[in-house]
């Protein structure tokens, strides 16, 4: 056996350095534990020659316990539960090294560096840390050994245990680690090209960490170009010294999925708070140029980080990011900032849900992706939350170089933002189909379907939901829609959505959608600004039939729903009988087809203005200055019969002083015009015609089946039936009632 030293890539040096003048330790080791060269110890080694101890590098059992007195100093040794190899560099590792134990317990039990295994390639290893005992490093397994190629393996379900009482210092300097940069804890380590899978770290008390560098706690590491699968880090208690970077997993070139970090609380339900100081990350993966799938962090307990970043899965930009989640779920956890599925080349389905608790800064589902990012989603509050999810940044459903179907969820009404909401940010593509839901909260900057104007298939949701309730927000912007859920108020007070900007929202070009049909008659605010600013949008009507009733000469009613600005500060939707204005001479197509492009956009009754209107001139109209009325005109949109004028009915009930009054009125281009009906009732008795009145009438086309009934009807002009200039005009019926 060679006597160089060299102890896979472990500093040595900073272990001995850092010892303390005495910590002596008796070693229960079955077989008894080999002190094979230097510092160097092994409780079950293949290459052992030492003529004792065991040359088995599986199933060995190590308890270091502290004692006064008569033990031995480990406290600049590495100890190895078992392995094919103990950090020499001249050996070459042959042999895997599974099912060994290394307990470290008791006051006085000072060990420099402890590892389950060293091998080339190791399973089901694990190291316990208990009752005072002390380590600078702790390793569950390490499958690659004396930095020596051909050396590496797997490491598979190694792990370690930080219990009440244990001590790791982070004073070893070791890992590809710096002068202020050094790794505490490993659950296993692979080398190469070598898969690191289902090793784990569980920190259920004790002290870790050294308050002048960064920290780093690992679940699993892969030094080359193996995958990180379902690694792990649980942490339900401890105390934490300096700044930590604590990740499920770390890789390079290979894939990274189903790592985790769970931050939550021990079975024995302790109320602690968990303090991590300094600044730092909280990685379910930390990721190189491989793909990075659904990795996570938990956090369940009272947690303090506000000056860490928490991430999901985090990759370089060459990287498919994809299910990547965070979930903090405590009224009482802080942190700094939160995002799904940080960097990479494209992201998809990875998730934010904040429950319960604090964000100092942003929250993203996914950020910093390259491309495209697709279904990524973000959710705010619960309806348990006694204290509500409160941010300090900007809330993003993704910021990605393109976004389509993202979606923020907004849940609560304690839920606080301090900055903007953006459904998607595009930072060189276009953002599509992303939402917002609305279901409570107060917003203290703006709602943004998208960063860019032109991006006009975001909808903003206005929802109910349990626990919702006050939706306050600075403004909306750069939404094609906006739909509101079983949201009305007939108060000014209670509408649905609060915005409290100074300036104008300019809502000309976005839909109002969600509008229900089984509605009482009434007046319903939709939109409220309390900050001084203004709402400007174009009214938006959606008529009931074709029913038309003209009251007086200068106004006239339909049944509908209308959205439109009130007062410059509220957006409104008025249902049942809706009063319009007709100011020109004619009634006529400028009338009849005023809301046929919104009705049709509605999907709600078609609008045509040759056929199928009915005009009724109300009893107690007045005086109507001589004004002109039709209720069918020529229509080019009707499909089935372009410009042929049927089945329109002009009722008289009352008003004088008419114009020219027909029910069918054809121009030049018209074809047929058929079955109108012009018909003055009895309430109308006494009314004076100016001008002619006639059932049908065509310049260019046949005139047929049209009818005129008039009572007690004054007509200064010509009675028509029909009346055509170039065409057949057949089976056409005056009826004058003493007229």
């Amino acid at each position: 056996m060679k006597k160089s030293i060299c102890s896979s890539m472990l500093s040595l040096a900073a272990v001995l350095a850092l010892a303390p003048a005495q910590a002596l330790c008796n070693a229960d080791s079955n077989p008894p534990l080999i002190h094979t060269h230097n510092n160097l110890y092994s409780a079950g080694f293949s290459g052992n020659t030492s003529g004792s101890g065991s040359t088995s590098p599986n199933g060995n059992i190590t308890t270091i316990t502290g004692v006064v007195s008569g033990g031995t100093d480990y406290s600049g040794s590495v100890i190895y539960g078992g392995g094919s190899g103990d950090g020499i560099a001249g050996f070459t590792e042959l042999n895997s090294a599974s099912n060994n134990r290394l307990t470290i317990r008791g006051a006085n039990a000072y060990v420099g560096i402890a590892i389950g295994a060293e091998a080339k390639g190791v399973s089901d290893n694990y190291v316990s840390l208990e009752n005072g005992s002390k380590v600078n490093l702790v390793v569950g397994g390490q499958g690659i050994a004396a930095s020596k190629t051909g050396n590496e393996g797997e490491a598979t379900r190694n792990q370690v245990f930080v219990k009440y009482g244990a001590e790791i210092t982070g004073n070893a300097d070791n890992f590809g680690g710096s002068s202020n940069r050094h790794y505490n804890i490993i659950g296993g380590r692979s080398g190469a090209d070598k898969k690191a899978s289902s090793n784990a770290v569980t920190i259920d008390g004790g002290t870790i960490g050294n308050g002048s560098v960064t920290n780093v706690i690992v679940g699993g590491i892969v030094s080359g170009g193996g995958d990180a699968v379902s690694n792990r880090i649980t942490i339900k208690g401890g105390t934490f010294r300096g700044g930590f970077d604590i990740f499920g997993a770390q890789s390079s070139t290979g894939k990274s999925s189903y790592n985790s970090v769970n931050i939550t609380v021990p079975y024995y339900g302790s109320t602690n708070t968990i303090t991590l100081n300094g600044s730092g990350r909280i990685w379910g993966a930390a990721g190189g140029s491989g793909n990075s799938s659904a990795n996570s962090v938990s956090i369940s307990a009272k947690l303090k980080a506000q000056n860490y970043q928490v991430a999901g899965g985090q990759a370089n930009s060459a990287s498919a990011m994809s299910a990547n989640r965070v979930e903090i779920n405590n009224d009482d956890a802080i942190v700094g900032s939160v995002t799904g599925s940080l960097g990479g080349a494209s992201s998809s389905r990875s998730v934010v849900d904040l429950y319960k608790g604090t964000v100092k800064g942003d929250v993203a589902a996914a950020s910093g992706i390259a491309g495209e990012s697709d279904g990524d989603r973000v959710t705010l509050g619960a309806s348990d939350s006694n204290k509500g999810v409160h941010i300090g940044g900007n809330v993003y459903g993704a910021r990605a170089g393109s976004v389509k179907n993202a979606v923020v969820y907004i849940n609560k009404e304690r839920t606080t933002i301090a900055g903007d909401v953006f459904a998607g940010y595009a930072t060189s593509g276009s953002v599509e189909n992303s939402n917002v839901n609305f279901r409570g909260g107060t917003i203290s900057g703006t709602i943004y379907g998208s960063n860019k104007p032109t991006d006009k298939t975001n909808t903003l949701h206005i929802e109910n939901w349990v626990g919702g309730g006050i939706k306050k927000a600075k403004d909306i912007k750069n939404f094609g829609s906006i739909n509101f859920h079983d949201l009305y108020s007939t108060t000014q007070a209670d509408a649905p959505l609060t915005l409290t900007t100074g300036g104008n929202t300019n809502l000309n070009g976005t839909k109002i959608e969600g509008i229900k049909s089984d509605l009482d008659e009434g007046k319903y605010y939709l939109i409220h600004n309390s900050g001084g600013g203004t709402i400007t949008r174009a009214a938006q009507t959606v008529q009931d039939n074709q029913i038309y009733t003209i009251t007086d000469k200068d106004h006239y009613q339909i049944t509908g729903t209308t959205i439109e600005v009130e007062n410059n500060k509220n957006l409104i939707m008025q249902k049942g009988t809706l009063t319009r204005s007709w100011m020109d001479l004619n009634f006529d197509q400028s009338e009849l087809m005023q809301n046929q492009n919104s009705n049709k956009a509605a999907g709600a009754t078609e609008l045509f203005g040759n056929k199928g209107n009915t005009v009724i001139v109300k009893e107690g109209t007045g005086n109507l200055g001589n004004k002109n009325i039709s209720s069918g005109r020529a229509d080019v949109k009707d499909t089935e019969t372009p410009n042929t004028i049927h089945d329109n009915y002009t009722t008289i009930k009352g008003g004088t002083r008419f114009g020219d009054v027909y029910a069918g009125y054809g121009d030049s281009g018209t074809q047929d015009v058929h079955d109108n009906h012009l018909n003055f009732e009895e309430t109308s008795k006494g009314a004076v015609v100016n001008g002619n009145i006639g059932a049908g009438y065509n310049v260019n086309g046949n005139v047929h089946d049209n009818k005129v009934t008039t009572d007690d009807t004054t007509i200064n002009g010509n009675v028509y039936g029909a009346q055509t200039a170039n065409g057949n005009a057949v089976k056409n019926i005056v009826n004058l009632q003493g007229s």
